[in-house]
């Protein structure tokens, strides 16, 4: 079960940042640095212009001040940027939570060299409550299940709470060939987080005639099942159209209608037209 709600979530550092203070220290020196020979370079062109406007230097002397100052410039700049990038990645070893929250995993462990972007905890947001199901795919054949769940704590069975299904996985996990359910747990309810849970899942309603499998036989290489002529007592075999074989019967959706009267023992001793008795008859 997964939760978006609870105690707000505090992080304090806990990734060793001594690589990243140190190239900060380097880029906030060389930002200093930079910033030295920016006033420097500024001073020389200052003085640079005043004396060219008295005529003491020549144009090519101030025009080589104003040169280095820009270069000086461009440094600083580069300087300024080179700071940025490490205050950025110093940032980074701080795990922050985006919202308030509770932890429900933890994806390191202490020692482990972690890489940019990877995922270290994993945070429950603060909101209702939601039970998680990994659903096989094919459950999903003939469409999606129907909104309404039953969800009940697995040591509390009989604790049983209607739910709405909240949000279908678009994707399916392909190593486990399952589809992720998200089901929405009702305000009132307060088991607590990560309480492991049963949920019973509706399929959509469709039409269809359910027999044992007893009553299946084959036509032509399709499936098919014996029928009796009421009135003649005769039997023949009909093709059928099955939209799902189960545990212990199948589910008939083309070839026969409810009025039929179907052969459920015996099906393989028949012969086309032979003569039947049956129950009730």
């Amino acid at each position: 079960m997964s939760d978006r709600a609870f105690t707000p979530a505090r992080f304090s550092p806990g990734l060793n940042d001594t690589e990243q203070q140190a190239d900060v220290s380097v880029a906030r020196a060389a930002l200093d640095s930079a910033g030295a020979i920016v006033r420097q370079k500024t001073l020389n062109f200052e003085r640079s212009r005043s004396l060219l406007q008295s005529q003491a230097i020549a144009q090519q002397i101030f025009d080589e001040a104003q040169k280095e100052l820009r270069s000086a410039e461009a440094s600083f700049d580069t300087a300024e940027a080179a700071l940025a990038t490490a205050e950025d990645a110093l940032s980074y070893t701080e795990l922050k939570a985006d919202a308030d929250g509770i932890i429900t995993a933890r994806t390191v462990e202490v020692g482990q060299v972690v890489s940019a972007a990877q995922s270290a905890v994993t945070l429950a947001h603060d909101g209702p409550r939601d039970a998680v199901f990994d659903v096989f795919e094919a459950f999903f054949v003939d469409g999606p299940p129907s909104a309404d769940v039953g969800v009940a704590p697995v040591g509390d069975q009989a604790n049983k709470v209607d739910a709405k299904i909240r949000e279908v996985s678009p994707v399916i996990d392909t190593k486990a060939g399952s589809i992720r359910i998200k089901v929405a747990l009702q305000d009132g309810v307060q088991w607590s987080l990560g309480t492991p849970v049963v949920g019973t899942l509706r399929s959509s309603p469709h039409d269809g005639i359910v027999l044992p499998y007893n009553a299946i036989t084959s036509a032509n290489g399709e499936p098919a099942v014996w029928l009796v002529n009421t009135e003649n007592r005769s039997v023949s075999r009909r093709e059928i159209s099955v939209a799902r074989y189960r545990k212990s019967d199948f589910v008939v959706t083309g070839g026969i209608v409810p009025t039929d009267l179907v052969v459920t023992e015996g099906g393989k001793f028949l012969r086309e037209g032979q003569t039947v008795a049956w129950e009730g008859k």
